[in-house]
Formats: structure tokens, C-alpha cells, sequence
């Protein structure tokens, strides 16, 4: 569990100027994004954790979407790929002289 305390090394962090992925990743790898909003939820009441866990939800939306965007661009280039080559293959096949 979370202290007190360590909400101003995580503000420092949200604070820093990295990207949202980065600053995600730091996050996640020190102190792990659930108990950052545990401990936001225990002391709801102080400014700096409503902020924090404010800011933790945004970036969390951002990077969770830049994946889903990223697995989409994936899989439209799949497909177009595999378009092109049945394409392709349609014409070897019309091409071909049969004896």
C-alpha cells in the first residue's frame, strides 16, 4: 500500500513534461496505477489527490485509446494486405494460358 507521502513523487512525475505513454509506463513500473488510485480515494478530501487521480484518469484514457488506434491500424494493414495479394493472385491465375 501507498503512503501518504508518495503522492508527491507522483505528482512530480505527472509533472514532469513526458508523454502521456511515458508517463503512464513510470507510473505503472514504480508504484502500479490501481493502488495510485486507492490511495487518491483514501484521501479524497486533499487537493493534490483530487488532482492526481484526475490526471491518472485522463492519462489513462489517453493511452488506453492510442492502443486501441494503434491494434486498428494493425489489422487494417492485415487486411489491406491480404486484399492486395488475393488481388494479385486473381491476376496470376486469370494470366496463366491453360494447354
Amino acid at each position: 500500500m501507498l503512503e501518504h507521502d508518495d503522492i508527491y513523487n507522483i505528482y512530480t512525475i505527472m509533472k514532469a513534461g513526458k508523454s502521456e505513454y511515458n508517463t503512464f509506463v513510470v507510473l505503472e513500473s514504480q508504484f502500479g496505477v490501481e493502488k495510485i488510485h486507492d490511495l487518491c480515494k483514501e484521501f479524497e478530501d486533499e487537493d493534490i489527490f483530487i488532482y492526481v487521480e484526475q490526471r491518472l484518469s485522463t492519462i489513462e484514457r489517453e493511452v488506453y485509446a492510442y492502443c486501441d488506434y494503434v491494434s486498428y491500424v494493425k489489422q487494417a494493414r492485415a487486411s489491406y494486405r491480404g486484399q492486395i495479394f488475393k488481388e494479385q493472385n486473381q491476376k496470376e491465375k486469370a494470366s496463366k494460358k491453360t494447354l
